[in-house]
């Protein structure tokens, strides 16, 4: 019957589209010296990580725009696995070397359909966190206000439709657009960071580097989720000194001072530290090996908060020092 049909064929009703899609890309040189790679694609054909993306790459400097890797080459407990929309520049000169880099966090676009559940308000959706705001929800086709016609719950991702709009009948469709975290966040954030590094000669640098994660706050969201915006300050030292009468040092020292609550300040400052250190000495026919890592409990990196022991094997050392 036509029920039946309906269930089965639901865009007739609400859904109808067309699909169309953009693709552009380009790839060259300006001048002599600068290659240009652009890339825009809103099809699904295409990954994730390419459908937006420019890159400039010089002789002495590189940037790029789009969806990024952000990541500081040099380090390790400062980025982890985090990617964002946002733009990131670094400029050589002869010793020194300066990167930048600013994103916003970005969701991963969702779409689901629901038909009419009666009196049964609660519709669960695939995929949580949802990213706070980017929710669209459309009943037969009319849009829906939060507040006055749903609620939602944007960690357990689930929406509440109010009294007045059930019962729901099981041939209308609730359509939900919406944006699943990447992160694991339902607070939009954005990062900031800076890195600095001299190289002395091709054995000695050092670098010192600086980032900022700062969640946006939003009031509506905070009465329906139990985290709490936060700020994650990051301060880092990182020093390769090799060859210097016989003894190689490699070190990384990060400390970071994570703000739990930045509205309402209901919550403890947490402050920790991540150091990773090897150095080797060698003299003739002995070699003195020592090594230590040590990572705080209450030590966080953007992107990551657990770490696993990094190893660095010596072949044939005559003495070591773990």
């Amino acid at each position: 019957d036509f029920n039946q049909f309906v269930q089965r064929n639901p865009q007739v009703l609400s859904d109808r589209k067309f699909d169309q899609h953009t693709r552009f890309q380009v790839r060259g040189r300006l001048g002599e010296s600068t290659e240009v790679n652009a890339i825009f694609d809103d099809s699904n054909e295409r990954e994730e990580d390419e459908k937006i993306l420019l890159n400039l790459r010089g002789n002495k400097y590189e940037a790029a725009l789009g969806r990024i890797d952000l990541n500081l080459e040099g380090t390790r407990f400062l980025l982890n696995n985090k990617k964002g929309l946002g733009l990131f520049f670094q400029r050589n000169w002869d010793h020194l070397k300066a990167a930048f880099l600013l994103s916003r966090s970005e969701g991963i676009e969702e779409r689901e359909q629901f038909f009419g559940r009666g009196l049964q308000r609660e519709y669960v959706l695939k995929k949580s966190p949802v990213v706070a705001g980017s929710e669209s929800i459309t009943l037969d086709g009319i849009k829906l206000n939060r507040g006055s016609e749903f609620s939602i719950y944007y960690e357990g991702g689930s929406i509440q439709l109010e009294h007045k709009l059930l019962p729901v009948e099981s041939t209308s469709n609730l359509i939900v657009e919406y944006e699943s975290s990447r992160d694991g966040s339902s607070y939009k954030n954005r990062v900031f960071g800076s890195r600095l590094s001299y190289d002395f000669n091709k054995n000695r640098k050092v670098g010192l580097s600086l980032l900022m994660e700062k969640d946006q706050i939003d009031e509506a969201m905070m009465r329906t989720v139990d985290a709490k915006p936060h700020q994650l300050n990051l301060y880092g030292l990182d020093l390769k000194w090799s060859d210097f009468y016989g003894l190689d040092l490699d070190m990384e020292f990060v400390y970071s001072r994570d703000k739990q609550d930045i509205a309402s300040h209901t919550l403890p400052v947490l402050s920790g530290t991540a150091l990773d250190i090897a150095a080797k000495y060698k003299k003739l026919a002995h070699k003195l090996v020592f090594q230590k890592e040590r990572i705080d409990p209450r030590f966080r990196s953007i992107g990551k908060n657990k770490f696993i022991a990094f190893i660095r094997i010596y072949q044939n050392p005559s003495c070591n020092f773990l």
